[in-house]
């Protein structure tokens, strides 16, 4: 990489020309290999009696490690989770713009009135902080399964599989009272689980409630028809602007955090 004043250049050369090039101040020099990975690692975590660790070959499926595992009886192997760091990596990336715009629509309000203005600096310092949170949360990188297609799904190195152990839980998180967990019984609603858990704040108002599923699949509450052992119930934090830009990146925020990351924010 060249460096001339503030502009940039760059240049690639085969190793073999390398004694007849030179160096000048400020340039980046960066070996790297045109040769693709012959194999791939790949973590196997969670409730299985098998390996933890396998090298298969660069292009391997999902279907080649779960020939290999061994479930014991408390895998929950319907709902295999797979996570990913380049996935982990991008949604980061798309955490941290949202976030950037969040701060530009709190910064650029127009304020007609002195008393306007006050509320409006109040809110950009509350803004500020949320933001210094939510940009040291690292998003979890997990790819949704299709159970119809699992077996096509190819591997990446460094990919971790985890296998959910079997549970009779279903844990509340967020605006209510006493987040934990209920104890799964059918027929059970949405509401009948928060209600076990004191109900919703005062300040959740009509707060978006998601049902994470084992698999890691996100459904909005009012689209599930039935709840299942291991689901996660989360009441996102309602936040109300006069700015219409600013409700409408927390909210956007607030489902990306939890979802990619399963942590829920509070302003």
């Amino acid at each position: 990489m060249r460096k001339q004043g503030l502009q940039k250049r760059s240049e690639y050369y085969p190793i073999s020309s390398a004694p007849g090039r030179m160096l000048q101040n400020g340039d980046t020099l960066i070996v790297s290999t045109d040769r693709y990975a012959g194999t791939i690692q790949v973590r196997v975590e969670g409730a299985h009696s098998g390996e933890h660790a396998m090298v298969l070959p660069y292009g391997s499926t999902m279907r080649a490690v779960l020939e290999k595992v061994r479930p014991n009886s408390m895998s929950q192997m319907n709902a295999v989770q797979l996570y990913r760091p380049s996935v982990a990596q991008r949604q980061k990336e798309m955490l941290n713009l949202s976030l950037q715009k969040l701060e530009e629509a709190s910064l650029s309000a127009q304020s007609s009135t002195k008393e306007e203005a006050s509320l409006r600096m109040q809110e950009a310092q509350l803004i500020s902080r949320f933001v210094a949170k939510a940009r040291t949360v690292v998003p979890k990188g997990e790819v949704i399964l299709n159970e119809s297609n699992i077996d096509s799904v190819l591997l990446e190195d460094g990919d971790v599989i985890n296998i959910p152990e079997k549970t009779s839980l279903v844990m509340v998180h967020g605006e209510v009272l006493f987040p934990n967990a209920v104890s799964w019984q059918k027929g059970m609603t949405t509401e009948d689980y928060i209600e076990k858990c004191g109900g919703l704040t005062q300040k959740s108002g009509n707060a978006r409630i998601i049902v994470i599923r084992q698999n890691g699949a996100a459904v909005n509450a009012e689209d599930v028809d039935s709840l299942k052992p291991g689901d996660e119930i989360m009441v996102l934090p309602k936040y109300e602007s006069k700015n219409i830009e600013v409700t409408r990146g927390i909210s956007t925020i607030l489902y990306q955090l939890a979802v990619g990351a399963k942590v829920i924010l509070s302003l």
